[in-house]
């Protein structure tokens, strides 16, 4: 009863809809849902009439409820309505669960880093640097040039990458989710919403790969920790201390951080701010270099145009899709975007 009940919850979370409007669709009174919801009163009844007004698979109330609790994931984002946050936790955890499947025969490569203990704040970048070069050797890359392709490397290490996508709930504010814990195998997806922008693509990614190497033995509790490491992660695994020294200076221009990106793929931005952190410009050179990065437009549309790696196709389980498929009386949504391939993205 209490697994019908929660996975009626997990539907309605997926949907992106409040107990009331759902009540309403299934035409119960919104304190009986709420029952059903928390185990209170039989589901059964309720999960059939779900299946026969959402089209929803049975299959999808005989799975295992979602365990993700708020707080649970990593959201790289900007500030989200409730709904969505529990829209894409839910999501992601649909997926999740299908892509382990599908890897099942793939054995994972343990990426976590030991021996990290709970902190406070932040771990010093030269600690990170460290780790970020430890992950690049486990996944066999060089340890200073550029990484050709985050998502085969990852994809290769037995991690899922998933594109995160519900047509019923706008998930675009989000860059990227993670697996807050590996599985008993030392298993762990990383998910990142569809962009135009292939440099953004793949820092979310490594930024992802951070939260998978150093916060799934030991989570810190803090928020704010878990991004200034993983940010810094990132930067650090895409564009090594050593390569930065050697491509970067206090005096280059944009022009020249735009052929740097070109070679190693990642944003004049992230490069910008991988210079500041390694103290290779001025917090005062900084400034200057993201007044002009504004007046030119580029924060928004920068040159060199970096294509979106391609993720290996996850055939997605009958009991998803329907999951995810607009009611007849709801608008369907969705959209398209072209890139140009720079990098070999097979």
């Amino acid at each position: 009863m209490q697994n019908k009940g929660s996975r009626l919850r997990d539907l309605r979370q997926l949907r992106g809809m409040t107990q009331k409007d759902f009540a309403e669709q299934l035409q119960i009174p919104q304190p009986f849902l709420s029952a059903v919801e928390r185990g209170r009163k039989p589901a059964d009844s309720t999960a059939m009439k779900a299946c026969y007004v959402f089209g929803v698979s049975p299959k999808f109330f005989a799975a295992p409820p979602v365990e993700y609790g708020s707080g649970s994931l990593n959201f790289r984002t900007k500030k989200i309505p409730a709904y969505v946050q529990d829209a894409a936790r839910v999501t992601f955890a649909e997926l999740e669960r299908n892509a382990f499947a599908h890897y099942s025969t793939i054995p994972p490569i343990d990426l976590a880093y030991p021996n990290l203990e709970d902190r406070s704040t932040a771990l010093p970048i030269e600690q990170i640097e460290e780790i970020a070069q430890q992950t690049r050797r486990t996944l066999n890359l060089p340890s200073d040039g550029p990484v050709p392709n985050v998502t085969r490397a990852l994809e290769r290490a037995g991690i899922p990458v998933i594109t995160l996508e519900n047509t019923l709930v706008d998930l675009s504010s989000i860059d990227g989710l993670s697996s807050p814990t590996l599985t008993a195998e030392g298993r762990g997806a990383i998910a990142t919403t569809e962009k135009t922008d292939g440099g953004r693509v793949r820092f979310t990614r490594a930024h992802e790969l951070g939260h998978l190497v150093m916060h799934t033995q030991i989570r810190p509790g803090s928020e704010k920790v878990r991004e200034a490491e993983a940010n810094l992660f990132a930067g650090a695994f895409l564009m090594p201390k050593t390569a930065a020294e050697k491509h970067l200076s206090p005096h280059l221009t944009l022009e020249g951080y735009a052929q740097v990106k070109a070679k190693y793929a990642v944003s004049i931005q992230a490069l910008i701010r991988r210079a500041k952190e390694l103290k290779i410009i001025t917090p005062e050179r900084y400034r200057s270099l993201s007044i002009q990065l504004s007046s030119r437009g580029w924060r928004t549309n920068e040159p060199v145009r970096i294509a979106v790696e391609r993720t290996a196709e996850i055939p997605t389980t009958d009991e998803i899709l329907p999951a995810l498929s607009p009611a007849p009386d709801e608008p369907k949504t969705g959209k398209e975007a072209d890139v140009i391939q720079l990098f070999d993205t097979d």
